[in-house]
């Protein structure tokens, strides 16, 4: 029997480990479910040489819109580690970010200007902890709250749950009691 001590392995191995592209199809779902599908996540598969690479849209089905948000790139064989491409990680400072590794440029066939855009993720952990800074930067809030304001100029809002709002009570003149 195997002690702690004799347990050498990373304490976050475990058996239900999902793929980068398990993990953006569960964060598409979520996003179609929390915007009611006003805003969904697309993914389709795009050309980056030697690797895979998976592009994430989010697309406006009322207005026609897409704007793509997020590149994840991996070997073929091996999805981790895997690589992201997203605006919000264009800074040359990394202090303060999680996981903030920028991928080495000659490993993963990036453009002198894509290195600053790439961050480096070798686990499901890692890769969930930069979609969530990705998804909740300001620049991709202001692309959603307008994805979903545009959408309802066409469509109208859809109403919140527990919000019904009750149809007024139609009277004609002659109906109401003269007030004394």
């Amino acid at each position: 029997m195997a002690t702690n001590e004799s347990d050498l392995w990373p304490a976050d191995l475990v058996v239900d480990v999902l793929s980068p592209t398990m993990i953006l199809n569960e964060q598409a779902e979520a996003l179609a479910k929390r915007t009611q599908g006003i805003v969904r996540g697309e993914i389709y598969p795009g050309n980056a040489g030697q690797f895979e690479q998976l592009i994430f849209d989010l697309v406006a089905p009322a207005v026609g819109v897409r704007q793509r948000i997020l590149n994840v790139r991996f070997a073929h064989d091996f999805p981790y580690p895997v690589v992201l491409l997203a605006k919000p990680f264009d800074f040359k400072d990394d202090s303060g970010w999680p996981h903030a590794q920028a991928a080495p440029a000659r490993n993963w066939n990036l453009s002198n200007d894509e290195v600053y855009l790439s961050r480096l993720a070798h686990s499901p952990a890692e890769m969930r902890d930069l979609l969530k800074l990705v998804f909740n930067a300001p620049q991709t809030r202001a692309m959603l709250f307008s994805l979903i304001a545009r959408s309802n100029e066409v469509t109208g809002p859809p109403q919140r749950p527990g919000t019904e709002t009750k149809a007024p009570i139609e009277s004609s003149p002659d109906q109401l009691e003269p007030t004394p």
